[in-house]
């Protein structure tokens, strides 16, 4: 996967545009202010990806959207537990108890959801490509038991991945470091990069 100087920043208008989205459906949601800040977009070695929260031993959420259509794919949403605990404060009006219940879940799903869906739209809408993402499917265990594990069986024809790090920002708690895994296979990322450049 490469991400050349001239694709960095038609991605970066593109996932600006999904985040503030994202942001503005939560907020809806909740009916107080959830600002996501602007992305910062890297390419990572799979084997890298569990340091990206503090290491492998540390505990995770992550949640999962496989993508159909024109984009062929994966794309993992996760935080810490301890954001996934204030995102849980945000959501639900108050602190929930590990381990999470049906609604805390449920939660925590749908905010994987508005994120991943919201960049799978926008990209759709910048390639002209047509995804139909899977329902959210939420796991919570070890950074490097959860992450290392999906990044290398979903990457299978690349050791690397794309990943965009964003800030939660839920009003009246703290903020919450996110990072979402998009893992198309190299034919979609290859077909996804020229209708990038083409319609630039």
């Amino acid at each position: 996967m490469i991400v050349s100087d001239e694709l960095h920043p038609r991605l970066c208008s593109v996932f600006t545009q999904a985040l503030t989205g994202a942001g503005q459906v939560l907020t809806a949601m909740v009916g107080r202010p959830i600002v996501l800040g602007d992305p910062e977009i890297g390419v990572r070695l799979y084997t890298e990806v569990p340091f990206l929260c503090g290491g492998p031993e540390v505990p995770v959420v992550a949640i999962y959207l496989a993508i159909g259509g024109e984009i062929k794919g994966h794309v993992v949403f996760f935080f810490d537990q301890i954001g996934a605990g204030y995102l849980l404060e945000a959501m639900l009006g108050a602190a929930a108890d590990y381990p999470y219940d049906s609604l805390a879940r449920s939660a925590l799903e749908e905010v994987g959801n508005v994120v991943g869906s919201s960049v799978l739209n926008c990209l759709s809408d910048a390639t002209g490509m047509a995804v139909m993402p899977s329902p959210p499917l939420l796991t919570m265990d070890m950074a490097g038991a959860i992450l290392g594990t999906i990044a290398a069986d979903l990457a299978a024809d690349s050791d690397q991945v794309l990943v965009i790090e964003t800030c939660i920002a839920p009003a009246g708690t703290h903020q919450v470091q996110g990072y979402l895994l998009v893992l198309p296979d190299r034919a979609s990322w290859d077909r996804i990069a020229r209708e990038l450049a083409r319609r630039n």
